[in-house]
């Protein structure tokens, strides 16, 4: 799945002022970005008019999304969150916020019935915005976190169902990255004060650059993990067909294979590599 390109860098920009702060000028500007925003999308007879929706919630630093949804997140200096899409197929969706594990989740999902009433429903594009992002949840559709995101927080990204996920630049506390479904996720650059925690559990790849403290990466399914990586020491597990694909730098490595998964680390500078037991 792709993720739709729609101007949302300037979207977001004029979005600061969403959340009740609203002036006469930023109204204004607001109304030009969200023509450019949903010129994406056509007007159809069957879900109505293409348009662009504000939403206001209570301020929240983690968000999952159930449906046929593209998410964009961007760091903001407040929360942002608006719907772009067809007006029928935006009023099937319910946004709400909920205390999660200790954190403020922003859930976006389908009314109930909605799916058994209506078939094809269209994807619709979700722009948020907060200070900081602790957890993300995708049970279905794709997540890019565009810009930067720099935090001393630690952030944790699920992949339950299917869905992609593009990560630009983040700077955070620890990154933790599970995959239970099937999706992919491109790190174009990850830097973490603490460690790395990647599992796969079923298919998908991860591939990126990351440099960490320390590194956990696994395969139980079929996916792969392909990482140009820079930390202490790194534990590297095959326990399904997936295999690890590793470049960069590292002072010890401990690896393990399976009997039809392998961990490639020979483009890896290391000062020791031990095997672990099969």
């Amino acid at each position: 799945m792709n993720i739709r390109t729609i101007g949302i860098g300037m979207v977001l920009a004029a979005m600061i002022s969403s959340c009740g702060q609203q002036t006469n000028n930023a109204t204004e500007k607001k109304s030009k970005q969200e023509v450019k925003a949903v010129s994406e999308y056509l007007d159809s007879s069957r879900w109505g008019k293409a348009m662009a929706k504000d939403v206001e919630v209570d301020d929240f630093d983690a968000f999952k999304s159930e449906g046929n949804i593209e998410v964009v997140f961007k760091q903001t200096d407040v929360c942002v969150v608006k719907t772009v899409g067809h007006e029928k197929s935006l009023a099937l969706y319910e946004v709400d916020v909920k205390e999660v594990n200790g954190n403020r989740q922003l859930e976006v999902r389908l009314k109930d019935g909605a799916e058994e009433k209506y078939d094809n429903i269209p994807t619709i594009t979700l722009l948020l915005g907060a200070p900081i992002l602790k957890e993300v949840v995708v049970a279905n559709g794709d997540v890019e976190l565009k810009g930067s995101l720099i935090q001393n927080e630690d952030l944790a990204m699920y992949i339950r169902d299917e869905g992609d996920v593009i990560i630009k630049d983040i700077e955070v506390g620890s990154l933790k990255m599970v995959i239970d479904g099937k999706g992919d996720v491109t790190i174009k650059k990850a830097k973490c004060d603490g460690d790395l925690d990647m599992l796969i559990n079923d298919e998908g790849d991860i591939e990126g650059k990351v440099r960490c403290k320390d590194a956990k990466l696994q395969t139980n399914g079929s996916g792969t993990i392909d990482l140009n990586l820079k930390c202490k020491e790194l534990t590297a597990i095959c326990n399904g067909r997936g295999d690890i694909e590793l470049k960069g730098e590292c002072a010890v490595i401990k690896k393990k294979e399976s009997a039809f998964g392998s961990v490639d680390s020979r483009k890896m500078i290391a000062d020791n590599v031990i095997l672990l037991e099969k």
